[in-house]
């Protein structure tokens, strides 16, 4: 593996950016003294040999500086079909990407005085109260007998004990998976008539541990959208358009399309053992065992993400049913939505969450305040943390594996990323926003450090000399709180308890 190149500290000629031929509605970095470029020109070069060697179909990309747009890049063919190019306004299945999207509206409302992160999920969802607990092998405890309540803090850290499904019609494979594929086939098959049905029936389900004993990776996102609802007094999606989505300008951002945006989506691909399980015949797939694959139909008014055509439960978790449900976006809307939350909750005059509650939520390790064991999350000998918005990254003790650079998050960086590889991160440490998307299922969007935005966006900027965005207030709050986790190493394991497509961004 190639060694890092670190950062020169002489000050680099500032140099004049261009946006991109697609739309891009952040301004433009003009101050770039002490920024060099160089390694994010070289990961453009990197990444388009490999869209020319057919590893991934396209994609596009946008580092974010200080709330402003320092870099951007697409290329290749979103759609080959129709001969859609990548860029900042095409359409994406964002899967996974949901998740902080509903956090948010949780941290809204706890900024409204609408609810308590610390409350019980019962409160909001009474069919709750009657949870159980599957206590001892195949034994469950009585409903309602639960030593610890779910709480919606539980819920942000995949600390609940909740279950997660298989997806792409794959079949059950656990006692995890078979508990709730009844909740994924009745999903399918059009059973549930919205989110409030599908989380009824969820609180049937036994939890698999105690609320606090571990991190399990779960439905909790779309537990947690269904109490944005009964505390708003709206759909999830009628809460996020009005208090998030439209505030922020991100117009193109929802749990469908209409029919007038449908030629901006991209196809979405994935290898063809997936689209044979999701009822492609194998006599009509490309060749090869490396082919990409179409897996959300030909046309954009037949895909699931269509209006007319989507999915009944509006699911904050990303992921509904064999491959639909989450939100669709574009690199141009979530770059203003982690510009916001880089710059402390606001962006452009508009202010969606307190910059206390950005603080104590968005960028420290919560796990240390949950886990009621007090053990260290792990993952291959690594340790981990999360936050409200997804993994953070931790510092290593000596016991620990060796931080691998280009698989790993940089203390205090937080992302994540969609099974389709839409991914993102903050890093506070260097004020920088960064999102790689691309419509990819199954292989690897990156595997060399060149090509690695992440990696190239830190060399790019020099840490700002603050551990967080806040100065001491951060500090004081993330006291006696540990603070990140490796990426790679860390998705291996936590696929064994999610989706088998759900992919983590590779780290920065």
């Amino acid at each position: 593996m190639p060694a890092v190149r670190k950062v020169q500290k002489r000050a680099v000629k500032p140099v004049k950016l261009r946006r991109s031929a697609s739309r891009h509605s952040l301004p433009l970095v003009t101050d770039t003294e002490g920024i060099d470029l160089s390694p994010l020109n070289a990961t453009r070069k990197a990444l388009r040999k490999r869209v020319d060697k057919g590893k991934i179909p396209g994609y596009c990309c946008a580092v974010v500086y200080k709330g402003k747009l320092l870099h951007e890049d697409a290329y290749g063919l979103a759609c080959p079909k129709r001969g859609l190019k990548y860029g900042a306004d095409v359409l994406m299945r964002v899967y996974c990407l949901s998740k902080p999207c509903v956090a948010v509206a949780i941290l809204r409302l706890h900024d409204q005085g609408k609810l308590n992160v610390k409350d019980p999920i019962h409160k909001y969802v009474t069919s709750f109260r009657g949870a159980r607990l599957v206590s001892h092998r195949n034994a469950v405890s009585k409903p309602g007998n639960l030593a610890k309540p779910i709480t919606i803090l539980n819920c942000l850290t995949h600390t609940a004990g909740l279950c997660y499904g298989k997806d792409k019609n794959q079949a059950p494979d656990s006692a995890e998976s078979k508990a709730c594929h009844h909740l994924v086939e009745g999903v399918e098959k059009g059973e549930f008539r919205d989110l409030a049905h599908f989380i009824d029936e969820l609180a049937k389900v036994p939890l698999r541990a105690p609320a606090g004993k571990q991190y399990s990776y779960s439905f909790a996102s779309d537990v947690l959208g269904r109490v944005v609802e009964i505390a708003s007094g709206k759909s999830l999606g009628e809460y996020l358009k009005q208090e998030l989505f439209g505030p922020l300008g991100m117009h193109d951002t929802g749990f469908s399309f209409p029919k007038s945006k449908g030629s901006r989506l991209a196809a979405v691909f994935g290898s063809r053992q997936s689209a044979m399980d999701l009822g492609a015949k194998a006599s009509s797939l490309p060749k090869g065992s490396k082919a990409l694959c179409r897996l959300d139909r030909e046309r954009p008014e037949e895909s699931r993400w269509s209006e007319g055509r989507r999915c009944k439960v509006e699911s904050g978790g990303g992921s509904m049913g064999a491959n639909m449900g989450g939100l669709v976006s574009t690199v141009a809307d979530c770059s203003r939505f982690l510009a916001m939350l880089s710059q402390g909750g606001a962006l452009d005059g508009v202010r969606v969450l307190e910059p206390d509650t950005v603080a104590a939520y968005c960028l420290p390790d919560l796990l240390p305040n949950v886990i009621t064991s007090g053990k260290k999350q792990r993952a291959n000998g690594s340790p981990f943390g999360w936050t409200a918005l997804g993994e953070v990254g931790v510092a290593r003790t000596k016991r620990d594996t060796p931080a691998n650079t280009k698989d790993d998050f940089e203390i205090g960086e937080v992302g994540g990323g969609g099974a389709a590889c839409t991914y993102w991160s903050i890093n506070p440490n260097r004020d920088l926003a960064t999102v790689w998307f691309t419509q990819l299922m199954d292989n690897d969007p990156y595997v060399k450090e060149e090509e690695n935005i992440y990696l190239a966006a830190r060399l790019a900027v020099p840490k700002s000399g603050q551990s967080d965005l806040h100065g001491n207030k951060q500090r004081k709050l993330q006291q006696g709180l540990h603070c990140g986790r490796p990426q790679a190493r860390i998705s291996q394991a936590v696929r064994k308890a999610t989706k088998s497509n759900f992919k983590r961004r590779k780290p920065p």
